[in-house]
């Protein structure tokens, strides 16, 4: 039998076994999150329709990747860093996403412990510290390093997601935001190692395919004041995904998520450029 540990990434827009659940709807319904705001919400509760009602592990764990995507996309699409109204629209929704969309799949509910909980749990913890109060870091932090750490023991944890929980780890260490919490947290050369980690993973989904690895990468060469590599790691990676997206390698489950990346590294190549003699 397969290690349910195990079985998240590489079911999630598999080929559907018979008398498993039906995820047509949800499926089709997530293909169009980045059409409208509504449409993510809408598939939202197509996956946590299947997630109430699924009666084995597989069907669990695939549904609760769709549903906890639907955060991590509205979070970051829809809800911009740049106003205020944004970052609190973004406390809301991965506030949601860590103490309750999560615990969905958490190890006392399934009855063991997955590379899914600990992934989404630690990704939207970090986003929700990300535009919390110092007060607010303060706390959520010791639960994102635990979760961390804990994700990281258990079989697939780092792979999962491309080394999710590696990349989840080095953006909040190479955030210069992390010198405000105490207990030495800021560490950008300890990040850079991290995001390697993430970019060599090799899952079901493996790290080199996942853009977010490049895009911290690129702002942690940043921190680190190294903009020339940072200027040619930009534009390479938008050079590589552009083929893997022509060539077909980014599934569905990432395409507008990497589309949103694409932008934020042409961004950075801009920025750079004019920075860069």
């Amino acid at each position: 039998m397969m290690d349910k540990q195990l079985l998240a990434g590489a079911l999630f827009f598999s080929t559907l076994q018979a008398f498993g659940a039906d995820f047509s709807e949800a499926d089709a319904k997530f293909s169009q999150r980045d059409v409208s705001l509504q449409a993510t919400l809408d598939a939202r509760a197509a996956y946590k329709s299947i997630l109430d009602t699924a009666s084995t592990d597989e069907d669990k764990l695939r549904a609760a990747e769709g549903y906890l995507r639907t955060y991590m996309f509205e979070g970051t699409h829809y809800h911009s860093l740049e106003t205020e109204e944004g970052r609190a629209a973004r406390k809301i929704v991965f506030s949601s996403c860590w103490s309750q969309a999560a615990e969905t799949v958490s190890p006392s509910v399934l009855g063991f412990a997955s590379p899914v909980y600990y992934y989404f749990r630690s990704a939207c913890l970090a986003y929700d510290a990300q535009v919390s109060t110092l007060e607010g870091k303060v706390q959520i932090v010791p639960q994102l390093l635990s979760a961390i750490q804990t994700g990281l023991q258990i079989e697939g944890g780092t792979t999962y997601e491309a080394g999710g929980l590696y990349r989840v780890a080095a953006a909040v260490k190479y955030n210069p935001a992390a010198q405000e919490v105490p207990g030495g947290l800021y560490n950008p050369e300890e990040a850079l190692v991290l995001i390697d980690q993430a970019i060599a993973a090799d899952g079901s989904l493996p790290g080199n395919l996942y853009c977010e690895n490049f895009s911290h990468k690129v702002r942690n060469l940043m921190v680190l004041g190294k903009p020339t590599e940072a200027l040619n790691l930009t534009t390479q990676s938008l050079n590589d995904f552009e083929t893997h997206l022509s060539a077909g390698r980014i599934p569905e489950f990432i395409r507008a998520e990497t589309m949103d990346c694409l932008t934020l590294l042409t961004q950075l190549k801009g920025s750079l450029e004019t920075a860069t003699p």
